[in-house]
């Protein structure tokens, strides 16, 4: 299960069932690890200064657990617009590590976005990678995550 590679089971029990404030932090901090990838990655190309800069924002906003649901909608349609993320929704295989690495950092935050405003339910917790914890296929995400 992929939970157990990523996740001990206890944790993932408890971010199921347990405080949503609690959970919302917890895919903040997950998604924080990874915008460091994607900064260190593409941040010295003049051309995605502006994709940083949403990635910090929203993550920002992530950490904020009084922001409504409704804040993160918005945000996730323009995290669905990055290239990493158009390519892959277009069937484009990962060639390269660094494509690898900033694909999953949008896809992280893209995620715990999804999570907040509720479109991607509980099941997002824990792994972003279009596999849900139990290991289940996300039909919503397919395509998403595959190298």
């Amino acid at each position: 299960m992929v939970s157990e590679i990523l996740v001990n089971d206890d944790v993932v029990a408890e971010l199921r069932a347990g405080d949503p404030a609690r959970a919302a932090v917890f895919t903040a901090s997950c998604a924080e690890r990874l915008v460091q990838l994607f900064t260190g990655l593409r941040g010295d190309d003049p051309a995605r200064a502006g994709d940083v800069e949403i990635l910090l924002d929203v993550l920002d906003e992530l950490w904020d657990a009084t922001l409504p649901g409704s804040v993160f909608a918005s945000r996730a349609e323009r995290l669905e617009r990055f290239v990493e993320i158009v390519r892959a929704d277009n069937g484009e295989e990962l060639t390269t590590a660094v494509d690898a690495y900033a694909f999953h950092s949008v896809l992280a935050v893209l995620h715990a976005a999804g999570y907040r405003d509720g479109r991607l339910g509980r099941g997002c917790l824990v792994c972003p990678c279009g596999v849900d914890c139990d290991g289940a296929a996300r039909p919503e995400r397919a395509g998403r995550g595959q190298l």
